[in-house]
C-alpha cells in the first residue's frame, strides 16, 4: 500500500506555491491546481489524475515538487513534521506554545553541540 501524501494547509500551500512561481515563472497553473487538490484535499494523485484524464506522472511530479519545496523552505528541523490539525482555539494555542518550546529546545542543544 502506497504511503499517503503529506498535507499541507492551504496557507502553507499559497506559501510553496509563490515561492516556486517566484523562481520557476512557467510553473504551469493548471498543474499547480491539479497539485492543490491532492495537498490540501482529500484526493491521491491517482484519484485526480483519473477524475481529470491526466498523467498521473505528472500530477505526482508537481505535488512533490511543490512539497520538497514546502519542506526546504521550512524551519522544520530533521526528522520533525508538520501537521494540519483542527482543535478548539484553546487547545491550538498550547500546541502551538508547546511546538515553540519545543523549537527552542532543540536551537538550543543545537547551539551547545556547534560550540563542543
Amino acid at each position: 500500500m502506497p504511503k499517503p501524501t503529506p498535507k499541507l494547509t492551504a496557507d502553507q500551500f499559497k506559501k510553496a506555491v509563490k515561492s516556486l512561481k517566484e523562481s520557476d515563472p512557467d510553473f504551469d497553473a493548471f498543474r499547480i491546481e491539479l497539485a492543490e487538490e491532492v495537498l490540501t484535499g482529500e484526493y491521491t494523485s491517482k484519484m485526480i489524475a483519473e477524475m481529470y484524464d491526466v498523467s498521473y506522472m505528472i500530477v505526482n511530479r508537481t505535488v512533490n515538487k511543490i512539497l520538497d519545496y514546502h519542506f526546504d523552505t521550512t524551519s522544520l528541523p530533521k526528522g520533525w513534521v508538520c501537521e494540519a490539525v483542527e482543535l478548539p482555539k484553546e487547545e491550538m494555542v498550547r500546541v502551538k506554545e508547546l511546538s515553540r518550546e519545543l523549537k527552542k529546545a532543540h536551537q538550543a542543544k543545537k547551539r551547545k553541540a556547534a560550540t563542543k
